[in-house]
């Protein structure tokens, strides 16, 4: 790199040789642009386009040198720019090493910045997340009680300056530290999302970034928990287990998250069938509004659950299940109609067949099972045609060998 910035010379071109091979490395790019404009960022230029692209994959080692090179390079400039430049490219650093669990690192980094800088919000919750594993790994209760009280006395003031998804990723640690330490209750849990689901309403979908996974972990959290409560509970308590259940799926849907809805629609799905009595009218209001939002991704499987269960709902119009009962009619009818389909004929000699066998093996139930079967698909048929109609005449023939002991008394 130090060649770059000289006189002309060979290496010179042989870096710009490697900036164009490919796949290119967004670390090497960015450090040979960084060389070529050493006399530029140090003509007190604010060095605006000093962008990172530290990646999940990329060797965070390296990316330290990079930042800690920019740092040097432009210690002649202001010291506020040169400041904001180098702080907010740690900060970078930081969140994609927190995410590898690599946390004394971490908080190396937070002890060599001065304190002025990084007390804001988004390095707040950079430290929390780092203070949070390292005693997860030693099982310190009395730290995480400690940083849960400092997540949730933030004042005001600093909250209101910080970015959304800063605001939202302090909900989340809240969440999770109270779940370290098995405090989370309703009360908290509902809290906290109605707080992040109206910080996120007014948001553009681009401006949540990478907070989307917190969202994700942050939906799947509570209903977690809204299920683990359902045994105990009460009817009237899982009636508003079901509604809290909906609301939780709701904070998905606003954002258009990308979580696994069908397993998320399975827990409220089994709840409703493991349910005793019949949902009040809110309840039911939420599971079907959330049925009517999601049937696209709905299986057969899950809606086959909710027509099963339907009776268990309170009476209210509601599209979706006038849509499956239209379609349960079309199916039936279908079925009945490929039931016909083979040889009228051979279709009762195959049945013939299977009655013996069930004589031979003097099997009253099987014999009733397929007698039973028999009648429905071929004399009891509404959509029977004429080849079919002419078996009519062994009807009665039929129905004197029908109850089994009857028959083999004689």
């Amino acid at each position: 790199m130090a060649a770059v910035y000289h006189k002309e010379t060979y290496k010179r071109m042989h870096w710009y040789n490697e900036m164009v091979k490919w796949p290119k490395s967004c670390f090497d790019s960015s450090a040979i642009v960084d060389a070529l404009k050493l006399t530029s960022m140090q003509s007190k230029e604010t060095p605006h386009n000093l962008t990172t692209h530290i990646l999940p994959g990329d060797c965070l080692a390296k990316w330290s040198a990079r930042i800690l090179t920019r740092s040097a390079c432009i210690v002649e400039m202001d010291e506020q720019d040169s400041n904001s430049a180098t702080v907010s490219h740690a900060l970078l650093w930081c969140t994609s090493a927190n995410e590898i669990a690599i946390s004394r690192q971490v908080l190396h980094c937070i002890d060599t910045i001065d304190i002025e800088d990084v007390a804001t919000l988004p390095w707040l919750r950079q430290e929390i997340i780092a203070r949070r594993q390292l005693a997860l790994e030693r099982n310190d209760t009395d730290v995480i009680s400690s940083l849960l009280e400092r997540t949730e006395t933030i004042p005001p003031s600093l909250i209101q300056k910080a970015p959304v998804e800063d605001v939202v990723g302090i909900n989340h640690l809240a969440l999770l530290l109270r779940c370290d330490l098995k405090e989370l209750n309703k009360e908290r849990l509902k809290y906290t999302l109605n707080d992040t689901l109206e910080r996120t309403s007014g948001s553009e979908r681009k401006a949540l970034g990478d907070n989307r996974r917190v969202l994700c972990d942050m939906v799947r959290l509570a209903v977690t928990h809204y299920d683990a409560m359902w045994k105990d509970a009460s009817d009237p308590e899982q009636n508003d287990l079901v509604i809290e259940i909906s609301e939780a799926i709701g904070l998905a849907l606003n954002q258009d998250l990308h979580v696994e809805y069908g397993v998320l629609v399975d827990v409220l799905l089994r709840r409703l069938d493991e349910f005793s009595g019949q949902l009040n009218a809110e309840a039911t209001a939420a599971v079907l509004s959330k049925m009517e939002n999601l049937i696209h991704v709905l299986d057969d499987v899950a809606l086959n659950e909710l027509m099963r269960n339907r009776h268990k709902l309170a009476d209210s119009p509601s599209e979706i299940l006038s849509k499956l009962v239209r379609e349960g009619e079309e199916t039936d009818k279908l079925k009945m109609c490929l039931q016909l389909v083979a040889d009228p004929k051979y279709s009762l000699h195959q049945y013939c067949k299977e009655l013996m066998r069930a004589l031979l093996n003097n099997d009253g139930d099987l014999w009733s099972r397929i007698f039973k079967r028999m009648m429905q698909k071929i004399f009891e048929n509404p959509y029977a045609g004429v080849d079919y109609l002419v078996l009519a005449k062994h009807q009665a023939t039929l129905d004197n060998i029908r109850e089994f002991g009857k028959y083999t008394a004689r």
